[in-house]
């Protein structure tokens, strides 16, 4: 099926065309795409499938994209419930956009192999997924998360991801998460008992049940980071509002308080440095550890 300009919503069953079956010495020929879409929307609550590819006595034919993408930007909102069998190829020449929606819970996997090609993913407010098995983010990709995001897999974003308002990403269980970083606009960043989370270029080294930032890497904004121990490495940074540590904060690294933001220590903050960018507060429930850093006329450290 062709879908051009528009919008269209699937809670059947939309199937492309097996191949046919190849004659003596022949291959079989190669499944149709279910959905291909170009310029428009596309959300699914229901199934979508490639053909299968035909049998032919020199080889079989390969099976049909679920849904493939045109030469111009679309975008795929993906409702709980929905599947898709075969792939999912976006063309990462324009901007295919991955909405996860709804309001129940869904489970997705095979962002990067099954999923492939978007350049933004997103998920919507008061949405809640959880994403199983391995999931990709490339460098060149945007992952912006207003809903409930569970990894209960892994997910590797070598790009920054994105937390606004009542947004939550958090491992779970013993789910692990790479960050290349994380921008904070309201949203929180966590972990449950046993899951990982770092913000840098590996998981090696990041303990379990931690939110690690690496060296030379950075989480800013404002929100919470909650749920897991922080091991600060690189730079926290408060920005445009009031970022609070809910856990306790330990490492080599950075804790900036930028002009006119607050950053709030719930436990006990212990990193190299604490340093104002600006007139900012600090608030601290527990003892701090580390050197204060452009503390002047104007800053405020709350005790």
């Amino acid at each position: 099926m062709d879908f051009t300009l528009g919008a269209m919503d699937n809670s059947g069953m939309i199937a492309g065309g097996a191949g046919g079956t190849g004659g003596t010495n022949a291959s079989g020929g190669d499944g149709g795409v279910g959905v291909i879409i170009s310029h428009a929307t596309l959300t699914n609550s229901g199934t979508i499938a490639g053909g299968a590819g035909g049998i032919g006595s020199a080889g079989n034919g390969v099976a049909g994209d679920a849904v493939q993408f045109g030469a111009v930007a679309a975008r795929l909102i993906v409702d709980p419930g929905a599947v898709f069998d075969g792939n999912v190829a976006a063309n990462s020449s324009v901007n295919d956009v991955l909405k996860l929606a709804g309001t129940a819970a869904g489970m997705l996997s095979g962002i990067g192999t099954q999923f492939s090609g978007f350049t933004t993913i997103t998920e919507s407010a008061h949405a809640g997924w959880t994403l199983t098995g391995a999931n990709t983010i490339g460098t060149g990709a945007a992952l912006a998360d207003a809903g409930l995001l569970s990894i209960a897999g892994t997910l590797s974003d070598a790009g920054t991801a994105s937390i606004s308002g009542h947004g939550t990403l958090q491992a779970s269980g013993a789910g692990e998460v790479l960050l290349g970083g994380v921008v904070l606009a309201g949203g929180r960043l966590g972990g449950e008992a046993g899951g990982t989370v770092a913000v840098g270029g590996s998981l090696a080294g990041a303990p379990a049940g931690t939110v690690t930032v690496e060296s030379g890497d950075a989480i800013g904004g404002f929100g919470t980071i909650a749920g897991a121990a922080v091991v600060d490495n690189g730079t926290i940074s408060a920005q445009n509002g009031q970022l609070t540590l809910q856990e306790a904060v330990s490492g080599s690294g950075t804790a900036t308080i930028g002009n006119g933001a607050t950053l709030a220590a719930d436990g006990a903050l212990a990193v190299a440095t604490i340093n104002f960018g600006g007139t900012g507060l600090l608030i601290a429930q527990e003892a701090i550890t580390g050197a204060l850093s452009g503390f002047a006329a104007g800053d405020v450290i709350d005790l």
